[in-house]
């Protein structure tokens, strides 16, 4: 747990539908280790009451909208979790870790400590009755501030003798989340252990060399970091890009849709079987780990998760050693917990370029600073320091 022993986690829940706001102040105040400090309908009480509360987390539905998180962010930056339900974003049975605290040594809370049985409406709210852009709206809130984005099932027809179990996601990031310090920039910190000290410099933009793949590996923060280091990228880019984000399963699409929407690069999902294309951004589909052979053929595989996480960076970065060694760049970009690490560092020792994102604009920098910690990295830099190196290294493998 992210907060001080006997200094509970103080979350703020806003959520437009009374029921659906009831049911969540529910499950987290049964939760262990958490304290809900007040709640709210609208992004008017969403700013007035972390004002007021100074919340460690906040628990956002999607309709309360942009503007709420770009003031909370201005004036009171508090770490945000978007809930939103939209069926369209897909499916929800993603895995979780078992270092959960709610599901390890805690009984979920019984029906007893909730409300009578209730049905929610079916006209509730924007969250239930999502317009064709709530993946847009996502992302954008994702871009205001918003640490991250969690799928609960279709809360209006849930009712409170449902299986609990479905809010171990929810739980697991409010534990998280109360960690991150967000100071008007977001700063990084690591959720599992202190990093030794602060990130500090290894150098300034690297030596050009002949790369001919990009592997990118990110977490938390993750889909605002690709966009501004992928957005600059001109059309003529002539490397082929392969990424493993972390995100709620269901929104992996959304996703693709998003940053193709804001590149001029070719943004899709990685396909089993086809050949790397010049221009050309791969994201791992959910629940499939994403290599490349030797030949330059994807392939998607569902062995074993790393720690709960299938797509894994490992795999990805393990790949790109063994097919292009020197001639593959590795990226760690923001994130929590220390996926992709060990193959970064394999990627290093097989004579590969590995670039971590730098501290001050990481959202949570765990990834980076393991990365650090194990030797992997040859150069920390800042997302502008990325983007300038992913754009000249495209321009010499064109000549």
């Amino acid at each position: 747990m992210s907060k001080g022993e006997g200094n509970p986690i103080r979350v703020l829940v806003i959520y437009s539908v009374p029921a659906v706001c009831e049911l969540l102040v529910a499950v987290l105040e049964n939760a262990e280790g958490i304290q809900v400090v007040g709640s709210g309908a609208s992004g008017t009480d969403a700013v007035r009451l972390t004002r007021r509360q100074r919340p460690d987390v906040l628990v956002l539905g999607l309709s309360s909208g942009i503007g709420a998180i770009h003031q909370i962010m201005r004036e009171v930056p508090t770490p945000v979790i978007l809930v939103t339900d939209n069926a369209s974003s897909g499916n929800n049975n993603a895995p979780f870790p078992n270092d959960t605290p709610f599901l390890n040594g805690a009984s979920f809370p019984n029906e007893a400590s909730f409300p009578n049985d209730t049905s929610f409406p079916n006209d509730a709210s924007s969250e239930h009755n999502a317009p064709d852009n709530t993946m847009d709206l996502t992302f954008e809130a994702l871009r205001a501030g918003a640490l991250t984005v969690i799928q609960l099932p279709a809360l209006h027809q849930v009712s409170f003798r449902s299986d609990l179990t479905i809010y171990a996601e929810l739980l697991q990031n409010v534990y998280l989340m109360a960690g991150v310090p967000v100071v008007r920039r977001w700063m990084c910190v690591s959720n599992e252990s202190q990093c030794a000290g602060r990130l500090g410099r290894y150098s300034t933009i690297p030596a050009a060399r002949a790369v001919e793949v990009v592997g990118i590996a990110a977490s938390t923060g993750g889909p605002v970091a690709l966009t501004e280091i992928l957005g600059p990228q001109s059309a003529d880019f002539s490397l082929p890009i392969l990424v493993v984000q972390h995100v709620t399963r269901g929104f992996t699409s959304g996703l693709v849709e998003w940053l193709d929407a804001h590149t001029a690069l070719h943004v899709k999902l990685a396909q089993d079987g086809e050949l790397l294309q010049p221009g050309t951004v791969l994201l791992a589909p959910d629940d499939l780990h994403l290599r490349i052979n030797r030949l330059g053929v994807v392939e998607l595989c569902g062995a074993e998760p790393y720690k709960g996480l299938r797509p894994s960076a490992n795999y990805l970065f393990h790949s790109l050693a063994q097919a292009y060694g020197p001639h593959a760049l590795g990226i760690m970009l923001t994130g929590m917990g220390d996926d992709g690490v060990e193959g970064l560092s394999v990627l290093r020792q097989a004579g590969g370029m590995t670039v971590v994102q730098d501290e001050d604009s990481c959202v949570v920098c765990g990834m980076p600073c393991a990365a650090l910690k194990r030797g992997a990295a040859m150069h920390i830099l800042s997302l502008d320091e990325i983007t300038t190196t992913l754009a000249r290294e495209g321009a010499i493998n064109e000549q």
